[in-house]
This record gives C-alpha cells, structure tokens and sequence, in this order.
C-alpha cells in the first residue's frame, strides 16, 4: 500500500510546475499616479517661482502706480512745483528700498542725478531732462516741460525691477 501512494504521489509531484514570478516592474512608462505626482510638483514649483516674482516686483508696482498718480496731477495743474519734490521723494524711496546698502537715497543735486544714469546706463538725468528733478521745485513760472521727464523716470523705475546683487554705489 505504502507503495501505491508513493507511486501516486510521484506522479502528483512530477504534474506539478514551478512558480512563475510576474514579470519586474518596468521603469517606463510611469504609472498615471507617478505622472500626476510629476505635475503637481512642476506646478508647485511654477507657481512658487511666480509667487516670487510677484512680490519682489510689487515696490516697483507701487512706485509705478504712485508716478501715474503724480503724473495725472501734473496734467491736472502745470505750475505745481510740489509734485518734483513729491517725485523725487518717490525716487529717493525706491532707491532706499532697491539699494539698501548705499547710501545713495541720501544724494543730493548733481550726485543724485549721476547715480541715477550709473543705475540706468545712459545721461537721461545728469545730462537730458532729468535735470528737471533738480530745477523744477524750485522754479516759480517754469514751463511745461515737466512730462518728458516722467517718462525718463518711468523707464529707470523698469530697468530697475527689484533687489539685485547690485555693486554698491555710494
């Protein structure tokens, strides 16, 4: 008997196969979770880079947005000198924020007007009408060439976006 079963059981062992193994993971494609969890860091990290973007450029917004006012002021009435001290102030506060390891805010005349072109690389103040900055506040009946140079000033603020490693102008 002991015989008979062992027969029987050779014949179930050898019926038996071997265990076959899932083939391994293959590296591509990627899963649709991998692909999501890719994108959602892409995003973030997207989004991050804009958020600072954002707000190293909102004293620049504000000094944008603070000019058009002065500027409609200026269109609104001609003779009134306390807008260019108003706009140099506007200036000097910039400066303060964008070069905070200078002591260029506290410039004064010619000064002032050749750190200005050293930061824009041009002569628009020291040299073209930014010379208004200096004269105008203190002119009575001065004509109305006060517009120009807020265009002049416009484009200094856009070269000048936001906090750079800039050298020190002092």
């Amino acid at each position: 008997m002991y015989s008979a079963n062992n027969n029987i059981n050779n014949n179930l062992l050898h019926k038996l196969r071997d265990i076959h193994l899932p083939d391994p993971v293959s590296f591509y494609p990627l899963p649709m979770a991998w692909w999501v969890s890719l994108a959602i860091i892409i995003l973030f990290i997207l989004g991050l880079w804009g958020f600072i973007q954002y707000t190293l450029k909102s004293t620049q917004r504000k000094a944008l947005k603070d000019l058009k006012q002065l500027e409609i002021e200026l269109l609104n009435n001609p003779d009134h000198e306390v807008i260019f001290m108003e706009l140099s102030y506007l200036l000097k506060n910039y400066v303060r924020q964008q070069f905070p390891n200078t002591y260029a805010s506290s410039l004064i005349g010619d000064d002032w007007l050749n750190f200005l072109d050293s930061t824009s690389k041009n002569e628009d103040f020291s040299q073209g009408v930014g010379q208004t900055l200096r004269t105008r506040p203190y002119q009575k009946d001065a004509q109305n060439e006060g517009l120009e140079v807020f265009t002049v000033v416009t484009q200094w603020l856009r070269k000048n976006p936001y906090k750079t490693k800039k050298k020190n102008f002092t």
